[in-house]
């Protein structure tokens, strides 16, 4: 599809080029043509700003998607006009991006983030972490600041004194899966302070693999998943993205943990000490 609608822009541009002449195009498409060449300059820019591997992130993120479509949308139709006018028929190419409207319609809820199941989903692990056998009451760490919606307020002492005082009534068990990945949630705080001087950034190939030590750090660079190694049999991965703070901190000791980016690719950087 990506493919056809640059051939009609294309196309089309040669054809308004060659009915009414360069200046005529520069005249009236100037804008269209402007917002053609800035969709991926804006990509480019935000990759830049973000980190390099988040390109991959943007380019699959439907929010970003539909940006490129609203920009590159007025050239289709100078395009399309220019057809229009060597061949009647060729108007009808206007409606090609209307091809992907029911399938797109059919997929917004389950694709779009902040729908009813991921809520209930995430409902589920926080307030189960109250009635699980995991902590007592005085662990200070809190739980993870991954997204907007959670406050500060959300901590793991807050859990269990609303559970001790019967506000938070007992929850099914976790599945195992994400029972192996609670010392990740728990153990590892997020947040946008300062990056430390010790942090040197660099490049890694493959998963990276340590060990956790109480109040050391590492600064995200691209969004990562990180897994609970010490664990046997299938673990959840807890994923940590940049935009919801660069800065990661050990909250216990002696955690095995594999580290690799969320992109999948083999190179890929973070900041360690």
């Amino acid at each position: 599809m990506a493919l056809l609608i640059a051939a009609v822009i294309a196309a089309g541009l040669v054809a308004k080029v060659r009915a009414d002449g360069f200046d005529a195009l520069r005249r009236e498409a100037a804008l269209p043509i402007a917002m053609l060449v800035a969709s991926p300059a804006l990509f480019t820019l935000v990759a830049l700003g973000r980190g390099r591997a988040i390109l991959d992130t943007i380019i699959q993120s439907q929010r970003f998607v539909y940006v490129g479509a609203a920009l590159t949308l007025p050239a289709i139709a100078v395009a399309v006009q220019a057809l229009a006018s060597v061949r009647r028929e060729l108007a009808l190419l206007i409606a090609l991006p209307l091809f992907g409207v029911p399938g797109n319609v059919a997929e917004f809820n389950s694709n779009f983030f902040f729908n009813r199941d991921n809520f209930a989903s995430e409902k589920d692990v926080i307030l189960s972490l109250a009635s699980a056998p995991l902590h007592d009451a005085g662990n200070p760490n809190p739980f993870p600041q991954k997204s907007p919606p959670y406050p500060e307020s959300l901590t793991l002492p807050w859990l269990l004194r609303m559970h001790d005082q019967g506000r938070i009534p007992d929850r099914e068990p976790l599945a195992s899966e994400v029972e192996r990945a609670v010392p990740v949630m728990l153990g590892i705080s997020q947040g946008h302070q300062p990056r430390p001087a010790a942090l040197v950034c660099g490049d890694e190939r493959g998963p990276l693999s340590l060990t956790t030590v109480e109040g050391e750090h590492l600064a995200l660079v691209e969004p990562v998943r990180i897994t609970n190694a010490s664990s046997a049999g299938r673990t959840l991965s807890v994923v940590y993205r940049p935009i919801y703070g660069e800065l990661l901190e050990f909250r216990s000791d002696g955690l095995e943990l594999r580290i690799e980016p969320e992109s999948g690719r083999d190179r890929w950087r973070i900041c360690r000490a």
